[in-house]
C-alpha cells in the first residue's frame, strides 16, 4: 500500500505542474513594447507651388500648417505634435490629432492665439516635431524639428474696373520687417486651378495694385462672365520659411 499510494502522489505532484504552467501560458497576454516609426515630415514646398505642402501659413487665420507622412502601423492610434520658441529646448505638447485608421489625419493647424504676430510686427519663430503613438501608449521617437514665422497679412483686398481683366488692390499694415515680394495668387473656384501667379516687388508703402494679366502669364487672356473666381496675396520673405497668406477674397464676372 505504502508503495502505491507513493506512485501516485509522484504521479500527481508531476501532472499538477505541467496544467499549471500550460494554464498559465493560455491566460498570458504579450505586452507591446514596440513603439511606432519616427514621423516623416512632408517637405516644405516652393511659395509658387498651385498647392503647398509642408509646414506654411494658411489664409484662413494667423495660424501655421504642419504635414507629415501617414504611418503605416495598423495599432496607431495617433500623433503628438510639440511646439517650442527654441529650437532646442522647451517643447510643449501643443495638439493631439488622433486616428481612426492609418493613413488618415496626418495634419495640423496651430492656431493658439499665441501663434499670431503682434500688431505691426512679425511673430516668434516656431519650432516643431511630431511624435506619433499607438494603442498601448507606446511613443515613436520624434520627427525632424521644423521651424516657421508669421508676419503680417495683406488686408483690405478689393477689385475694381472691368472685372474680366480687374485691378486687384491691397494694403498691408506698417511692420518693422517688410516682405521681400508679394505674390499674387488667383484661382477658378470651382476646380481651384491656379489661372494667375503674378509676383510683386515690394517698395515701400502701405497700398498696393496690378491689372490682372499684366505680364501675359495667366491661362485666361480676360476672366469668364458668371464665373465665380478667389484671389490672394502672399508675403514672401527671403527666408521661405517666414510669411504670411491673405484671406481670399472671392468675386464673380459679371457683364
Amino acid at each position: 500500500m505504502i508503495i502505491k499510494l507513493n506512485k501516485k502522489i509522484f504521479f500527481l505532484l508531476l501532472i499538477i505542474p505541467e496544467m499549471f504552467i500550460f494554464r498559465c501560458a493560455e491566460d498570458t497576454v504579450l505586452e507591446d513594447l514596440t513603439p511606432p516609426r519616427a514621423p516623416v515630415l512632408q517637405p516644405k514646398s516652393a511659395d509658387t507651388a498651385a498647392v503647398e505642402s509642408g509646414i506654411d501659413a494658411v489664409p484662413e487665420g494667423d495660424w501655421i500648417y504642419l504635414e507629415w507622412e501617414p504611418n503605416p502601423e495598423e495599432d496607431l492610434a495617433g500623433y503628438f505634435v510639440y511646439r517650442s520658441t527654441d529650437s532646442l529646448f522647451g517643447f510643449d505638447t501643443t495638439g493631439i490629432v488622433q486616428v481612426d485608421q492609418p493613413f488618415s489625419d496626418s495634419s495640423f493647424v496651430d492656431k493658439d492665439p499665441g501663434v499670431a504676430p503682434p500688431e505691426n510686427s512679425s511673430g516668434d519663430t516656431l519650432y516643431y516635431f511630431v511624435t506619433a503613438y499607438d494603442r498601448s501608449d507606446n511613443e515613436s521617437q520624434p520627427s525632424d524639428t521644423v521651424h516657421y514665422q508669421l508676419v503680417q497679412k495683406a488686408d483690405n483686398l478689393s477689385e475694381n474696373g472691368d472685372l474680366r481683366t480687374p485691378t486687384l488692390k491691397w494694403h498691408y499694415p506698417p511692420t518693422d520687417y517688410y516682405p521681400e515680394a508679394f505674390l499674387v495668387k488667383l484661382y477658378h473656384d470651382d476646380t481651384g486651378d491656379l489661372l494667375w501667379l503674378y509676383r510683386h516687388p515690394t517698395p515701400y508703402g502701405s497700398e498696393f495694385e496690378v491689372d490682372y494679366n499684366s505680364d501675359g502669364t495667366a491661362t485666361l487672356d480676360s476672366l469668364m462672365v458668371s464665373v465665380k473666381y478667389r484671389w490672394r496675396v502672399d508675403a514672401v520673405m527671403i527666408d521661405s520659411t517666414a510669411g504670411s497668406e491673405s484671406h481670399e477674397k472671392d468675386f464673380i464676372v459679371t457683364e
